[in-house]
């Protein structure tokens, strides 16, 4: 027989061969069942009523539900505030889509490889995660993401066994990250006029302009009077415009439960009262910046108390300065 033949032969048996070898394992991996991660948790998830989210150091989210309205209790044993309910939706209905893939390692010295140690141990970079409803409990142990970023690797805390799951969660990683961000208890468009206070400066004024040829205008306080500045003395058309949207697109890295006894300690670098349209008053206290060019801040609504007056908002440089605005700013005088 022709040796070629022969070849031809082997070759077509052994891809035959080798095709019905993935067919068959094709099949096999198609027929097994997936796991549910958190067994019952599919059924329950509109139920969900705590969530808490731990890592090595510190309780990093925790929240209930109270009346359908989610409120942060991580902060203060007895205050509340609002919470990113899509980050924490998002996280719940991801867990309970979520299916395991393939069991990995019950070797506890390879746990920290896949982020699935221990996360009450020292330097631990796994988190644990708690979730309730008025009956059941789920815990999980949060690792790292696959390499391949299609799944991540979780461990239950009863059990030796990790495990590689089909979904990517995204956990907080600061006490404030999953917390409401929408802060003011106004729009922009709410707003009548604003004064910028500040030691040993002019006093700021920004109003509603009744030229309808501007939205806003500007003036420095001189006695009881306020002297309106012309428009061509701004740094730039807009500027006003953009100063009070650095203000409203307010944004804070950190919030902690207010108190008049430490505030009153805190060294003040300006104020604002804003008048809205209704004529209700926000009135914002900023303290001096720290080591970090931090700065803290306090709202307060005298003639409708708001939750917001409560608490006391860490920013950043550039967020707490829009609040320490001044003629030289708008104008470009210090620059003169």
């Amino acid at each position: 027989m022709n040796i070629r033949v022969v070849l031809l032969s082997v070759l077509v048996a052994a891809s035959s061969a080798s095709a019905w070898y993935l067919s068959r394992n094709e099949q096999s991996v198609v027929a097994t069942p997936s796991s549910s991660v958190l067994d019952g948790l599919a059924q329950q998830s509109d139920a969900i009523e705590y969530v808490k989210i731990e890592s090595a150091t510190k309780v990093v989210f925790e929240a209930k539900r109270d009346e359908g309205k989610w409120q942060a209790t991580h902060l203060d044993s007895a205050q509340r505030f609002p919470v990113d309910t899509k980050a924490l939706s998002t996280l719940i209905r991801k867990l309970a889509q979520a299916t395991i893939v393939e069991k990995k390692t019950e070797n506890e010295k390879l746990y920290p490889r896949l982020g699935v140690e221990d996360p009450k141990r020292d330097g631990a970079e796994s988190m644990l995660l708690t979730l309730e409803d008025a009956e059941q409990q789920w815990q999980l142990i949060v690792g790292n993401v696959s390499k391949s970023r299609r799944g991540q690797f979780i461990r239950h805390p009863d059990q030796s066994a990790s495990y590689l799951i089909d979904k990517t969660v995204s956990l907080p990683l600061s006490s404030a990250e999953w917390l409401n961000k929408r802060i003011l208890p106004a729009t922009m468009q709410e707003l009548n006029e604003a004064r910028f206070w500040q030691p040993e400066k002019q006093e700021l004024v920004i109003s509603q302009s009744s030229d309808e040829s501007l939205q806003w205008q500007a003036g420095s306080v001189e006695g009881e009077q306020v002297q309106t500045f012309p428009a061509s003395s701004l740094s730039y058309p807009g500027i006003l415009a953009q100063a009070l949207e650095d203000i409203f697109a307010f944004n804070y890295l950190q919030v902690a439960p207010f108190s008049q006894a430490d505030w009153e300690t805190q060294r003040l670098a300006g104020k604002v009262d804003m008048t809205l349209l209704d004529g209700e008053r926000i009135l914002v206290e900023v303290s001096a910046a720290n080591e970090l060019d931090q700065y803290q801040v306090h709202f307060d609504m005298p003639e409708s108390p708001s939750w917001v007056s409560d608490w006391v908002f860490t920013v950043s440089g550039y967020q707490g300065r829009a609040f320490l605005l001044s003629s030289e700013a708008i104008t470009g005088a210090a620059g003169q």
